[in-house]
C-alpha cells in the first residue's frame, strides 16, 4: 500500500485562517447593513414555556373532553327522539293506570303472540311503575317485527327493535311512557318470566342459591346443571328443580337478606 503524505508550514496555515475570519466579519457586517435597510426590525423573544402537565392530567383532561363529547352525542339522539316541544316522558305510573296501559297494549298484540305475559313491577303489584313490561313467545321473526308495526299504529315512538327486544315510548295521559317486549323460546319461557319479573334483588338472591346447588341460571337457556337444562319452560319447574317452594311474584323482595316468602314459611 501507498500512503501519500503532506507537509503545511505553520505560519502560512495561520495567515490563512485569519484573512478567512476577517472575510466572514465583513460579510457578516455587510448582510447587516443591507437588513437594516430592506427588512422591518424583528425582536427574537424567548419562547412561551407552558406548565407541564403528568400522564395522569392529560389522561384526565382528555376523559373529560371525550365524556362531554358522549353527553353532547346523547342528548342530540334525545333531542331527535323526543323534541322538548312535542312529548313529555312520564316518570312512573300508578299501578291501576300502568294495569290498564298493559291490557291495551297486550290486547292489541296478543294475536300475533304465541304466548305473552306481563311482567315487571305490574306482576309484582308494586304501587308505582316505572315500565311495562312484557315476555313474548313469536311464531316467527315476521310475528315478532309485527309488534314494531302494531305499536306505531299506536302513535308510539320506537326506541329499540332488535331481535330479542322491542322498546318503546306509548302515548299516556299527556305524554309518553316506557314499555319493553323481551322475546322467549317455549323452551325458555319460564325463566325469561323469572327473571323479567324480579325483582332485581331476588334475581341475585335465586342466582347464588343456584349455585350454591351446583347449578346457574341462564335467561337465554334456562337452569344449567352440569352443561344441560335440567328446567326452564314454567316458573314452577324452576323452582322444583332448585328444591324450592314456588313464590307468588308480590312475595319476591328480599328483607334482611332473604325472601319474603322464605320469612313467611316459618
Amino acid at each position: 500500500m501507498i500512503a501519500t503524505r503532506l507537509f503545511f508550514n505553520p505560519w502560512q496555515c495561520s495567515i490563512l485562517s485569519a484573512q478567512k475570519q476577517k472575510l466572514r466579519e465583513l460579510e457578516q457586517k455587510l448582510n447587516e447593513m443591507l437588513w437594516e435597510k430592506s427588512a422591518p426590525k424583528i425582536t427574537i423573544q424567548q419562547p412561551l414555556k407552558l406548565p407541564k402537565r403528568s400522564p395522569l392530567e392529560k389522561k384526565s383532561k382528555y376523559k373529560v373532553q371525550i365524556e362531554n363529547l358522549k353527553d353532547e352525542d346523547v342528548m342530540k339522539k334525545q333531542s331527535t327522539l323526543f323534541p322538548e316541544s312535542e312529548v313529555t316522558v312520564i316518570d312512573e305510573l300508578d299501578l291501576g293506570e300502568a294495569e290498564r296501559l298493559a291490557s291495551q297494549l297486550k290486547a292489541a298484540v296478543e294475536a300475533i303472540c304465541d304466548k305473552i305475559e306481563v311482567a315487571g313491577s305490574i306482576r309484582r303489584q308494586k304501587t308505582k311503575v316505572h315500565d311495562i313490561d312484557f315476555v313474548v313467545v313469536a311464531r316467527n321473526d315476521a310475528n315478532w317485527q309485527k309488534i314494531s308495526e302494531k305499536l306505531k299504529h299506536l302513535k308510539a315512538k320506537l326506541n329499540c327493535q332488535g331481535n330479542s327486544v322491542i322498546k318503546a315510548y306509548v302515548p299516556c295521559q299527556n305524554g309518553l311512557f316506557q314499555v319493553d317486549f323481551y322475546r322467549a323460546k317455549p323452551s325458555n319461557f319460564g325463566i325469561h318470566l323469572l327473571i323479567r319479573t324480579g325483582s332485581a334483588d331476588h334475581n341475585m338472591w335465586l342466582a347464588g342459591y343456584a349455585i350454591s346447588k351446583g347449578m346457574r341460571i341462564k335467561y337465554s337457556e334456562g337452569l344449567i346443571k352440569e352443561g344441560s337444562v335440567v328446567a326452564g319452560e314454567t316458573e314452577k319447574g324452576v323452582f322444583e328443580a332448585l328444591g324450592l317452594p314456588y313464590s307468588i311474584p308480590s312475595e319476591r323482595e328480599i328483607v334482611d337478606s332473604k325472601p319474603i316468602w322464605m320469612q313467611q314459611q316459618k
